[in-house]
């Protein structure tokens, strides 16, 4: 889950592929849309809080953008999709915003540019899937973890 627009809603993804919108005002349910056709495996924010990406489990990255509405409600607009060679299951935005990590199902992580989703590299290393990574504040540094504890 992330918080969106200064905080005023939360971003849920679901196990059907489903990204709802709540308000944290209400807790009510103000958007739901049908992203994925796998389970939304992790969502990230981006630098400037200008847009959402999600990664699945049906081997898709997408971008959302988080649109306030005249009512007070909130929608998410679908901006750009990716296909991957597996299941996406984390991703993580270089601080600066111009890549993204993506830890997959095959035990790699893919680096991308965010602005093309062009490949920029691929981090070999682990033995079973990656299911979570980070990369330092200056952007120097990606750690990444995987189910063979490494």
């Amino acid at each position: 889950a992330v918080f969106v627009l200064s905080g005023q809603f939360v971003l849920v993804g679901t196990k059907s592929g489903a990204l709802m919108l709540f308000s944290m005002a209400t807790g009510d349910l103000v958007h739901e849309v049908q992203a994925h056709k796998g389970a939304v495996l992790s969502l990230a924010l981006a630098p400037g809080n200008t847009a959402v990406l999600s990664a699945s489990a049906d081997k898709t990255l997408a971008t959302w953008i988080p649109t306030p509405q005249t009512d007070g409600t909130a929608e998410l607009q679908p901006d750009r999709t990716h296909e991957l060679t597996d299941d996406a299951l984390c991703a993580h935005f270089s601080p600066d915003g111009k890549y993204i990590a993506v830890g997959l199902l095959d035990a790699s992580v893919k680096v991308l540019f965010f602005d093309t989703f062009k490949l920029f590299l691929t981090l070999f290393g682990h033995k079973l899937p990656v299911l979570s990574l980070s990369i330092s504040s200056d952007g120097t540094l990606l750690v990444s973890g995987s189910a063979d504890k490494s």
